[in-house]
């Protein structure tokens, strides 16, 4: 009888172990679309890239002529090296107007004009180093950057346009993370409940074998392939250039 007890959890230890998990067909896509545009007015002097190119984080994509912005940054800059010297001897001239008020060579009333003059001038130098904060930052804006290593998908702008602020911001260049893809997959209800957002499955992508996450999935079933839901995952490119339309199977426990 105990051989027979032995026996049988064997055999049941082995149907759980035989259990494989099911591969599910699913099709990369790419990462959402980064929309790039600048906040400041300028005519496009370079455009440095095409459809189709991989571009490398921080690599500059666009550049407006920066005649006018360094101007604006060498004129604030001179305008701080003077605003420091008038704040010092404003400064000074304080100093001096308060020994001389406690020795009593001084009014109270020139006391008071002598703070007032040194306050204007502390407000004049923040004024000014405000506005080169704004300079370079503008200066900044002038070039656009890739905001991570990409693909460029889009490019909607020409040199010699003109680019104004005061308009819609228009996108110029878009692009899509090199770096990761999107899977999509439909599975069942009851398969669906099994996944939770952020859990790592396998993927067997053009012969290599993957990780991909679960970042989000459809609560209302796909009135296409009734009663299927949409699963999207992610996983990280690695050596296979990004596109969509590559065929993965999927494998969900």
């Amino acid at each position: 009888m105990r051989r027979n007890i032995v026996f049988l959890i064997g055999l049941v230890l082995l149907w759980q172990g035989s259990v494989q998990a099911v591969e599910y067909t699913g099709y990369t896509r790419l990462t959402p679309v980064i929309d790039l545009t600048t906040p400041v007015s300028g005519v496009i002097q370079q455009v440095n890239v095409r459809k189709g190119q991989l571009v490398k984080q921080g690599q500059a994509l666009l550049t407006l002529d920066l005649a006018t912005f360094n101007a604006r940054v060498v004129a604030c800059e001179a305008g701080i090296v003077a605003q420091t010297e008038l704040r010092k001897e404003v400064q000074r001239e304080y100093v001096r107007a308060q020994e001389m008020y406690e020795q009593t060579l001084l009014s109270e009333r020139k006391l008071q004009l002598a703070l007032i003059d040194k306050l204007a001038a502390e407000a004049r130098y923040q004024r000014v180093n405000s506005d080169c904060v704004q300079a370079r930052q503008t200066l900044k804006y002038a070039v656009i950057r890739a905001p991570m290593k990409g693909l460029i998908t889009e490019v909607q702008a020409r040199a010699g346009e003109v680019v104004s602020h005061l308009e819609q911001p228009r996108t110029l260049i878009q692009l899509v993370n090199a770096e990761r893809m999107w899977i999509e997959i439909p599975v069942r209800g009851d398969v669906l409940d099994g996944l939770r957002l952020d859990q790592t499955l396998d993927v067997m992508l053009k012969k290599q074998s993957l990780k991909a996450r679960v970042i989000q999935f459809e609560v209302v079933p796909d009135v296409l392939k009734d009663p299927y839901y949409r699963v999207t995952m992610e996983i990280k490119a690695g050596d296979v250039p990004v596109r969509a339309g590559y065929k993965v199977s999927v494998s969900i426990p």
